[in-house]
């Protein structure tokens, strides 16, 4: 009796150390059309930190990060891309861009 209840204890142990294993990840939401708000809102749900930037208007542009976002504007680009697998908490850059 000693030997099956040890038995059990050992197995619930090995079932809850798989559970907490470190290479838990979530997949990004694709968030491509929403605007900033929307999209830091999907973001917040799915446990994930974003930072905005805009798409630059010139070729040769750089992204810029931006505090203000444009209503009118809406995310046209996101790094990491939509269903890659990150950790928890990790930061997705989402880019403000004219629709074409």
């Amino acid at each position: 009796m000693v030997t099956c209840a040890v038995g059990v204890a050992v197995y619930a142990l090995a079932d809850w150390s798989l559970e907490t294993n470190d290479d838990v990840t979530v997949r990004v939401p694709d968030v491509a059309g929403l605007t900033s708000s929307q999209a830091r809102d999907v973001l917040d749900d799915a446990g994930l930190e974003s930072r905005l930037g805009r798409l630059p208007t010139e070729p040769e542009g750089d992204f810029s990060l931006s505090s203000e976002p444009d209503p009118v504007l809406e995310i046209t680009k996101q790094i990491p891309d939509a269903g890659e697998a990150v950790e928890p908490g990790a930061v997705v850059r989402i880019y403000l861009g004219e629709q074409v």
